[in-house]
């Protein structure tokens, strides 16, 4: 009903009173201020054990890739946070699933590439998951093996991962789900 009101408005009419939208944005406006966000990402006290997760996941909309990491301290208490993220649109000329995924772990590789140095901590493991068995047969094969698309994918992604641990996640259990931009990964 809104937005039949809204499509009638030229650019510098005013806005009518009864926008329950805006209204509520505006009413709740001051309680911005309570929101916490801990800048905090490894455990306090003396820590033994850090980690990175990398997670990568792809759909035909798109896809993603996020970092984890993950410290344990003395007292055996764990944290893991979540550092940075970032998501693709899939290319207008479509591809396949298996090589949107092989985009997402070159994200994965990518993205990693920029965090580690920035941490300025010594990482102990570093993991990285991925829901595609297909990108993980690629990925232990030479790149060589596979066609141009594929094989400078996984060059590249090799370059950039050497020494890490690749693993397989469910896709039930990826928190790079929600970069697919899949519609069902959204639903409650």
């Amino acid at each position: 009903m809104q937005q039949l009101w809204l499509q009638n408005l030229e650019w510098d009419d005013k806005l009518p009173e009864n926008l329950d939208i805006w209204s509520g944005i505006c009413k709740n406006l001051p309680f911005i201020e309570q929101i916490k966000i801990p800048r905090l990402v490894k455990c306090t006290g003396k820590i033994f054990d850090i980690q990175l997760h990398g997670f990568s996941d792809a759909s035909k909309d798109g896809y993603g890739a996020c970092i984890y990491l993950r410290s344990v301290n003395t007292f055996g208490n764990i944290s893991v946070k979540l550092l940075c993220s970032k998501s693709r649109l899939a290319p207008v000329k479509q591809i396949s699933i298996p090589r949107l995924e092989l985009c997402g772990a070159l994200l994965m590789g990518r993205l990693l590439k920029f965090v580690n140095p920035a941490l300025c901590l010594t990482i102990n493991k570093i993991y990285l998951w991925t829901d595609s068995t297909v990108v993980l047969s690629w990925i232990s094969a030479l790149p060589t093996k596979w066609k141009t698309f594929v094989a400078n994918r996984v060059s590249e992604i090799k370059d950039l991962t050497e020494g890490c641990v690749w693993g397989h996640v469910s896709t039930d259990e990826n928190p790079a789900d929600l970069h697919s931009l899949r519609n069902d990964a959204f639903e409650l």
